[in-house]
């Protein structure tokens, strides 16, 4: 347990609070908490770490389960000549630990709620487009530490699988931005997203990674 917290330490502990703080608040969306957890303030993070102690502890466990069970698996699979494929969708849900813990590297407002949300135009498929509803990223601020939420996130899936498929790839060149009060896509534009800037952080950081880039959207 306790090299599976240090290991993860980036992610694990938010998470765990995160989880046990759902089922605290009811399954409130996480800016619809108090304010002063939903807005990770110091002494409410101390609070509710000492409060809920028992049950943070339950969810560290969970996830050494899972590590451990997946770990024998992928080893098993891997000992039978079989690689496992991770998917990594390119966009978080909004109601997430990930963007309870870092909203400045999303497209928020000051109450927390999504300014503009992801999506793709009308095409031959669909004439309001698709509205997936997920908070935008504040690529400018994710610049400023050189991705490093995006590089602990594909160390994280490197581990856990052999080769890993990205989904809508497209959206690192540019993507679909709607604004969130919007009911469909239709209302939309483009914009220019740092990819390659991105993926040469990446690579510097974890070398040559064994990917799947999807190419329809």
């Amino acid at each position: 347990m306790r090299s599976l917290k240090k290991k993860n330490e980036y992610w694990l502990p938010d998470f765990c609070l995160y989880m046990v703080l759902k089922e605290h608040f009811n399954n409130r969306v996480w800016n619809r908490w108090d304010i002063d957890i939903a807005f990770r303030e110091k002494h409410s993070i101390e609070k509710y770490q000492n409060k809920l102690i028992d049950e943070i502890g339950y969810q560290e466990f969970l996830q050494y389960i899972f590590s451990k069970q997946w770990s024998e698996l992928k080893n098993y699979a891997n000992h039978k000549d079989t690689k496992i494929i991770g998917d990594l969708p390119i966009f978080v849900a909004h109601d997430s630990s990930d963007v309870w813990v870092h909203p400045e590297l999303f497209d928020l407002d000051d109450e927390g709620n999504s300014r503009k949300v992801a999506g793709v135009p009308p095409d031959y498929f669909s004439k309001t487009g698709q509205l997936w509803g997920n908070p935008h990223f504040n690529w400018k601020r994710m610049q400023e530490d050189n991705f490093l939420w995006w590089r602990k996130r594909f160390e994280k899936l490197v581990e856990q699988v052999d080769i890993t498929r990205i989904d809508h790839f497209r959206g690192f060149e540019a993507y679909w931005e709607v604004d969130a009060s919007e009911n469909t896509a239709v209302k939309g534009k483009w914009v220019k997203a740092p990819g390659y800037e991105l993926f040469s952080a990446v690579k510097q950081y974890l070398g040559n990674l064994p990917i799947i880039v999807e190419d329809l959207g």
